[in-house]
Formats: C-alpha cells, sequence, structure tokens
C-alpha cells in the first residue's frame, strides 16, 4: 500500500506482508507507543481517568467494608430476636449505599474507558497502514463506533465472567479430589489459566473488530475467534504476556491498597504511590489495545483479507 504524500514514515517495523511472530508483535507494540509518545500521551492519560476513579472508590469505601465485614461477623453471636433483626437492616442499608455508590462510579468509568479503547485502536491502525497517528482523528470515530464497542463490550463481560465462575467451580472440584495428586491438581490449574488467557485475546480480538469493522455483538466475537484461529501459537503466548501484566500490575495495585488502607504509609506517600499506580495501569491498558491491534492486522494478512481499516479507506 502507497503511502500519501506527507504522512510521514510508516511507523511499523515490519512489512505488513510479513508475518510476526509474537515476540516480534510485542517488540513493535513497545516501539510504536515510545516513537509516537506525544500522540498516544493523551491516550495514557483518558485510560488513566476511569483507573483513577476506580481507586478513588476504592479508598472512598474502604470504611464502609469494614463495618459490613464486621456487622456480618457479629451475626452468629447476636441471640435472635430484636437485635439480630436491628443488625441485619444496618447491614442491608450500608449495601445498598454500597451499591449507590458503585452506581454513581461505573457510568463515567465506563464511558471514559470506552473512550480511550476507541482512540488507543485507531491510532494504532494508522499507523499500521502506515499513516501518521493523529489523536483528534481517533476522537472523531468515538462518535461513530461507540455503540459497536460498548455493545460488544457486554457480551465480553459475560463471556468472562461465565468463564470465571466455571473455572472457580472446577478449580474447587479438582482441589476436592477429583484429582487425586499435586501433579494433578497443577495441570489442572494450569490448563484453566491457559484456556482464559486464549479465550481473553479472542474477546480482545472481537472488541479491535468491533472498532475496526462494521460489526458488533457475537458476530464481533465470532470474527475475532476466526481471527486468533489463524495465528493461535502467537495468541497463547500474546494472552499469556498480557495477563502477566494485569497479574503484575493487580498485584501492585493490592499491595497498595492493603498499605493504604491500613494507614502504613504518609499522606505525600500515598498520593505519590496511587499515582504510580495508576499512571502504570493505564500505559499497561494502551499497551494491550496497541498490541492486540497489531495481532488483528497480522491476522488479517494471514486471512489474505482486507482489514477493517483498509477496507473504510477505499470506501
Amino acid at each position: 500500500m502507497e503511502r500519501e504524500e506527507g504522512e510521514g514514515e510508516c511507523t511499523t517495523i515490519q512489512d505488513l506482508r510479513t508475518k510476526r511472530k509474537a515476540h516480534i508483535i510485542i517488540r513493535d507494540s513497545f516501539r510504536l507507543i515510545l516513537t509516537d509518545f506525544t500522540t498516544f500521551l493523551p491516550t495514557i492519560l483518558l485510560a488513566s481517568i476511569p483507573i483513577f476513579l476506580l481507586l478513588f472508590f476504592s479508598l472512598s469505601v474502604v470504611s464502609l467494608r469494614k463495618e459490613i465485614s464486621y456487622k456480618e461477623s457479629l451475626l452468629p453471636w447476636l441471640p435472635g430476636g430484636v437485635t439480630a433483626l436491628h443488625v441485619k437492616d444496618e447491614i442491608a442499608g450500608n449495601v445498598r449505599h454500597l451499591l449507590k455508590c458503585k452506581a454513581v462510579y461505573w457510568l463515567p468509568t465506563y464511558v471514559f474507558s470506552v473512550m480511550s479503547t476507541v482512540t488507543t485502536i485507531k491510532l494504532a491502525a494508522f499507523s499500521n497502514m502506515c499513516q501518521k497517528p493523529k489523536f483528534r482523528l481517533a476522537m472523531a470515530a468515538v462518535r461513530e463506533t461507540w455503540w459497536r464497542l460498548a455493545i460488544t463490550s457486554l457480551y465480553v463481560t459475560v463471556f468472562r465472567e461465565a468463564y470465571d465462575q466455571f473455572a472457580r467451580v472446577a478449580g474447587v472440584m479438582a482441589v476436592g479430589g477429583l484429582m487425586r495428586t499435586t501433579v494433578g491438581v497443577v495441570v489442572a490449574w494450569g490448563g484453566l489459566l491457559i484456556l482464559r488467557a486464549y479465550i481473553m485475546v479472542v474477546l480482545s480480538m472481537g472488541m479491535v473488530v468491533s472498532v475496526l469493522e462494521g460489526t458488533w455483538g457475537l458476530e464481533a466475537v465470532g470474527i475475532g475467534w476466526e481471527l486468533v484461529e489463524e495465528r493461535r501459537l502467537s495468541g497463547w503466548i500474546l494472552g499469556g504476556f498480557q495477563a502477566a501484566l494485569s497479574c503484575g500490575t493487580g498485584w501492585w495495585w493490592c499491595r497498595s491498597g492493603d498499605r493504604i488502607g491500613c494507614g502504613s504509609t504518609s499522606s505525600s506517600s500515598t498520593g505519590t504511590e496511587l499515582l504510580l499506580v495508576g499512571l502504570l495501569s493505564a500505559v499497561m491498558v494502551v499497551l494491550s489495545d496497541v498490541l492486540n491491534t497489531i495481532y488483528y492486522f497480522d491476522c488479517k494478512m494471514c486471512q489474505n483479507m482486507p482489514s477493517g481499516g483498509h477496507r473504510e479507506e477505499r470506501e
């Protein structure tokens, strides 16, 4: 594909006709963000907004969660009658208040998450088509594609939660005696984790399809499944890489939350740590979206089909 005059150098590291291995896709994702960091910086800041909202929400309800846990621990020791009913009513009121707080934080968190995902995928797509990434054009695409991504994200959430529930039940059954040996339990848990990584790659590919092509929902997830089947081994590796990033960031997040909740850090240290955790998490989110977009174009090339971005350009 010819580069348009004035568009600048192609920021993809390899020729689009060359099939990239998983480690090359990871390398290209890092290089793309670093090469056009000033362009991707607004998307990182945009992705950090829902993360900071979640952080503030978690900190704001720490005392409420502790109060609910404390009252629930008292129930078995309380005599029946009015006292127990009164405590149960207080717990129910606290739970309703917690749900209201979640609802208040959920809408802006979801809106900013959709915006950051669309803009990141579009910027990465521009680069893969050897066009200079422009944040203004990526933001303009939000108006056209946000509803497709929103619908697909609901299906993704349902599939993810369904598999997580299945994995919990299967894991408990494995530990509970169906697997007689330690090796069997390890193999069962390892298989569940590997399968989850692959499913998450398929679902993430469905999100990219929703942005770059005119499909959404189950159709987009189905196309994502077909694309990943073209590069199954790369899908396993990329899924494991993203899972490792997510676990590492989540561990740091939980560790920071525990220290802050226990009051073991000063106010200045708390603010600095929250800022670092939020920004690092945002970078990881943007990196995952860029990685999935590059993988999408690579799978499309293996199918010998025009990608959504190429199709839109010709039309």
